[in-house]
């Protein structure tokens, strides 16, 4: 009798990169997973010690990744990305004035491989997380396909959509009650829409945790590169088991058990 095994997806959730080559690692480690990069590529924090010439040498290699993996490679768009793909929206601190034109040409001419949002059967991937009082503020109901949505959204050709994803809270030291999908801080991420787990980066932690708000929604924030830690989940067709991953302990955490969304 021949048993029926089941098929497991394994997805690896990389945070904010920030110029650090950490995630090559990370790769060779997993040669046959999925991999989604929550965004951040350059403007490397200054206590990392990274150069400019280092930030560009990552960039180029984690395209390189992408381009001969592009069906099981995500590289999300984050609010320092944006920042050279959108010349119109809020600029960070950390804005790399030595090389933004390269930037700008860079993320012009590629911007066909950076995506605004993933979605797997329950779980939304994106950059710095989806609110409940932002959805309100662009005028979605509460109970919008989000995917579908935030693609849209992103259309270049429109500033005021662009603007909308791009909206930065008090906490941020923005203008307004709260932040979207790129700029979002922990702690407007309380009220969120139903039906998902979310995956996100942007809020820097020493370890990855997780955020439930409601019985069917939740988030877990990702952005702990620099502690060595990143997420991996364990998909099948009934459930996704996220475990918290540290390279340098090589030991695994089992984070949460979730059923997948039909």
């Amino acid at each position: 009798m021949i048993e029926n095994l089941e098929i497991k997806q394994t997805t690896i959730v990389i945070g904010d990169i920030h110029g650090r080559d950490l995630w090559r690692d990370i790769v060779i480690r997993h040669p046959h997973a999925r991999f989604v990069f929550l965004g951040d590529y350059t403007d490397p924090i200054p206590s990392d010690k990274i150069s400019v010439e280092e930030v560009w040498d990552n960039l180029m290699r984690l395209l390189s990744f992408k381009q001969l993996n592009r069906d099981r490679v995500t590289l999300l768009i984050g609010n320092h990305d944006a920042q050279y793909l959108f010349s119109h929206i809020w600029a960070t601190n950390s804005y790399m004035w030595e090389i933004q034109t390269k930037l700008k040409d860079f993320y012009a001419c590629r911007n066909q491989f950076l995506d605004i949002a993933l979605e797997d059967s329950g779980l939304l991937f994106t950059h710095a997380g989806v609110s409940k009082s932002w959805m309100a503020g662009a005028n979605l109901q509460t109970r919008t396909p989000l995917l579908p949505t935030l693609k849209r959204m992103i259309d270049i050709r429109d500033n005021d959509k662009i603007a909308q994803l791009n909206a930065v809270g008090f906490a941020r030291r923005g203008t307004l009650e709260w932040g979207g999908p790129l700029w979002a801080d922990k702690s407007e991420l309380w009220e969120l829409p139903s039906g998902y787990l979310q995956i996100v980066g942007h809020n820097p932690t020493d370890h990855i945790f997780m955020r439930k708000t409601s019985p069917d929604a939740g988030i877990v924030f990702c952005d702990a590169l620099r502690s060595g830690e990143y997420l991996k989940i364990e998909s099948s067709a009934e459930e996704h088991n996220l475990y918290i991953m540290n390279f340098y302990s090589d030991s695994a955490e089992l984070l949460t058990t979730i059923q997948c969304r039909k």
